[in-house]
C-alpha cells in the first residue's frame, strides 16, 4: 500500500481513536496532507508516535490541534537536540491521562497535569528535580524513570539526591502505586513517599544493589520485583 493510499484511508477516519506511528519527520515535510489528515480528526485521544529524526517539528504539528490527547507517546530521535515539549503539551493540559517522552525536556515547569496519572520519562528531562515532577503532575500513581538518563557527575548524585529529598518535605506525592527504574535514577530521586511496588531495571544483583543503601527511603515499598 503507498502512502498516497494511506493518506486518503486517514483523510476519512474521521472516528479514529488510536493511532500507532512509526515514521521519520521527514514524512511530514514531503507529504503535508499526511499531518494534516492525522491531526484534525477530534476524535483521536491516543497518539504514539516514533521513528528517525523526530524533533521539534513534531511538537508544533501537535501543538496547533485544536482538540486535545488523554494517552501521548513521543519518542524523539537521539540525533536529534532534545525539543521543548511544553507547548506541545498545552493542548491537552486537563485530559491527558498517560504521559510517556524519550529524550526530551520540559521547561514549562509552572503548568498542572491534574489528570495525568501515569508518566514514564527521562529524569534529566526535569533537570533531576523531583519537585518539579510532583509540581507538575500532583495525582500521579505511576512513575517509569526511563534509562539513558544523564544524572550528572557521579561525584554530585548526593547532592542532588538529598537536595531532592529535602524539597519533598513540603510538597510530595502522597503515595506511589508502581515505581520503575534504574537504581541510579532512583537514588538520585531520593523519593521519600509510600510506595506500593518497586521495579528495578538492574544488572547487578539485588542484594548488593539494596545493601548499597541507594534504595532506602521513609516509605518502603511493599513489594520489590
Amino acid at each position: 500500500m503507498s502512502l498516497t493510499h494511506v493518506v486518503q484511508i486517514l483523510s476519512h477516519a474521521r472516528l479514529l481513536e488510536e493511532l500507532d506511528l512509526a515514521a521519520c519527520e521527514s514524512l511530514f515535510d514531503s507529504i503535508p496532507e499526511f499531518g494534516r489528515s492525522i491531526f484534525s480528526s477530534t476524535h483521536l485521544k491516543t497518539f504514539t508516535i516514533h521513528g528517525g529524526g523526530l524533533g521539534s517539528d513534531i511538537c508544533e504539528m501537535v501543538a496547533r490541534r485544536q482538540s486535545s490527547f488523554t494517552h501521548l507517546d513521543v519518542r524523539f530521535s537521539t540525533r536529534n537536540p532534545p525539543p521543548d515539549v511544553t507547548e506541545m503539551l498545552a493542548p491537552s493540559k486537563d485530559e491527558l491521562e498517560v504521559l510517556k517522552l524519550s529524550f526530551a525536556t520540559l521547561k514549562g515547569t509552572s503548568t498542572h497535569y491534574h489528570c495525568v496519572h501515569k508518566l514514564e520519562i527521562q529524569f534529566s528531562v526535569v533537570s533531576c528535580d523531583i519537585t518539579k515532577l510532583v509540581h507538575m503532575f500532583p495525582n500521579l500513581l505511576e512513575l517509569y524513570m526511563a534509562p539513558y538518563t544523564d544524572l550528572g557527575p557521579y561525584d554530585s548524585r548526593a547532592e542532588t539526591r538529598n537536595r531532592n529529598k529535602q524539597a519533598q518535605g513540603h510538597h510530595r506525592w502522597p503515595k506511589l502505586s508502581f515505581c520503575n527504574g534504574d537504581p541510579y535514577s532512583i537514588y538520585v530521586a531520593g523519593l521519600i513517599c509510600n510506595i506500593d511496588h518497586l521495579s528495578i531495571a538492574t544488572s547487578l544483583p539485588l542484594a548488593s544493589t539494596l545493601r548499597s543503601g541507594w534504595l532506602t527511603w521513609s516509605g518502603m515499598p511493599r513489594c520489590v520485583i
